[in-house]
């Protein structure tokens, strides 16, 4: 049996925690002794993981991982992160860092340790002695704030790299050709049986409410997920005299929550868009949804859509660059840029025969793991 490390940055929300949980629930546990060690140890999906295995972070792992010095429990955990993040911005003392506890991890002996996400989950598994590393690439790097002179001596050490689409594998090939031979696209794999079950699960809130059409946005409240732009949309909707309700679940940027709550005052739309908050269980919503709405600018592998598949619900998204592998325009949803976003959605709530095709075309669908599992197998 092959004893596998999977290293994540944090229990946050956010699309690698979800991947990854689906990953570990597929892979052959007679195969794979799978344990995980979250950087922080800290996040508001943690209860997610409860079942699987893992090994406590360190302080000094959590506090080079944490968005922010101010994050602790008291004074002195708030002065201890702050004193580990500002000398860690000195190279040399960050590596040293990064060996010693890497030391503390190659001596538990991993046939396999992978990275789940770029960045500095990456930069401290490049440091782990181990016959097998793996990275996983959840963003395209072509619109991503990176340090090359970083990044190229980081991803020397690694045996793989996974990208998450065959657009993104393209686009870090670019960037980096020296490592082209070892870098492929493997699609982030679904738990279709798990995403069917936890949608039967009633979460059972009051503020969400079947009345007329039921539209849901789902994911992290960041500015590259365009939630800020839906109250506009939602006016032109309300204009056309439709009865509909559009769910907002997710959480994430204070100042993103903020310019959504001033958008819905302003657009007069309090009656129409309804911001539920974080949700550990969005497959119910998804279900009971009539359509599911992704505004994003860009998305690597938009795991949301797959689900909304998965549930049979139509989805609207906007043309972001890998848009075209996982809708089929006009046969299961529709790809529109921002601006045409509003026209597509009445098209698709207005017109019967349309939104019938639509349906009966979704409801075919079935999510294919094998060749994914397969791939994954082979670099495993």
């Amino acid at each position: 049996m092959k004893k596998i490390l999977i290293v994540i940055p944090t229990f946050g929300i956010g699309g690698t925690i979800v991947s990854t949980k689906n990953l570990i629930l597929l892979l052959d546990r007679k195969k794979y002794d799978i344990t995980v060690l979250c950087m922080t140890g800290k996040g508001s999906m943690i209860n997610t993981y409860n079942n699987i295995k893992q090994i406590p972070t360190t302080r000094i792992l959590s506090s080079l991982t944490i968005q922010s010095w101010k994050s602790g429990n008291n004074i002195m955990e708030k002065l201890f992160n702050g004193i580990v993040r500002k000398i860690s911005k000195n190279k040399k003392i960050r590596e040293i860092i990064f060996q010693n506890q890497a030391k503390k991890i190659a001596i538990k002996k991993f046939d396999t340790v992978i990275a789940c996400q770029e960045g500095i989950c990456t930069e401290f598994v490049s440091h782990i002695n181990c016959q097998n590393k793996i990275a996983w690439v959840r963003c395209d790097y072509s619109k991503s704030v990176y340090n090359k002179s970083v990044d190229e001596k980081v991803y020397s050490n690694f045996n793989k790299i996974v990208c998450v689409s065959d657009l993104t594998s393209e686009r870090f090939k670019e960037i980096y050709p020296q490592y082209a031979e070892k870098t492929i696209a493997i699609n982030n794999p679904q738990s279709e049986d798990y995403i069917i079950e936890q949608s039967l699960n009633n979460d059972n809130d009051p503020l969400f409410i079947k009345k007329g059409y039921t539209i849901v946005s789902i994911g992290r409240i960041d500015p590259i997920k365009r939630f800020s732009e839906i109250p506009r949309i939602a006016s032109f909707l309300a204009l056309k005299n439709l009865e509909f309700k559009w769910y907002i679940i997710g959480d994430g940027s204070k100042e993103e929550k903020r310019k959504i709550r001033e958008n819905i005052i302003k657009e007069k739309v309090e009656e129409y868009v309804v911001c539920l908050g974080l949700k550990t269980n969005p497959h119910y919503y998804i279900k009971n949804a009539d359509l599911l709405v992704s505004l994003s600018i860009s998305e690597a592998c938009p795991r949301v859509i797959n689900e909304a598949k998965i549930l049979h619900v139509p989805v609207v998204c906007t043309n972001f660059d890998t848009a075209k592998e996982y809708i089929d325009n006009m046969k299961n949803g529709f790809i529109s840029p921002i601006d045409e976003i509003k026209h597509s959605i009445l098209k698709i709530i207005q017109n019967e025969e349309l939104k019938n095709n639509i349906i009966a075309n979704i409801s075919k669908f079935h999510f294919d793991n094998d060749d994914i599992l397969k791939k994954i197998n082979e670099v495993l």
